[in-house]
């Protein structure tokens, strides 16, 4: 089991609201994959950099977030970061033709090379 007081619901390109009864913070999606917008999260409340975050969504958009955090200082801070999916992370793979297997899940760019 485990716990988290702060919550990243990474869904995607629809963000979800968190169901009712939800316990743990939600923080927006858009202050998290924001690179500038996660620093100045951190930077305003440092307390957050000692939490145990939950990532829910292990797309790009979830490791786009663990990135930002880890980044802008969480893991120095004493914090930690636990992301969940439904299946094993897949990285976008250029094809023949002009194509890309898993262009709409797959890690991409700077988030594939830091995973």
């Amino acid at each position: 089991e485990v716990c988290a007081r702060h919550v990243a619901l990474v869904t995607g390109g629809q963000p979800k609201v968190p169901p009712k009864g939800f316990q743990a913070r939600a923080i927006p999606i858009d202050d998290v994959v924001c690179p500038e917008a996660c620093r100045r999260l951190l930077q305003s409340n440092p307390a957050l950099l000692k939490e145990t975050w939950g990532i829910v969504g292990n797309s790009h958009t979830g490791v786009l977030a663990a990135k930002n955090l880890v980044e802008n200082g969480l893991e120095e801070g004493g914090g930690r970061i636990v992301l969940y999916g439904l299946r094993d992370a897949k990285f976008a793979e250029p094809r023949e033709g002009g194509w890309i297997k898993h262009d709409g899940i797959g890690l991409k760019g700077t988030t594939a090379r830091w995973a």
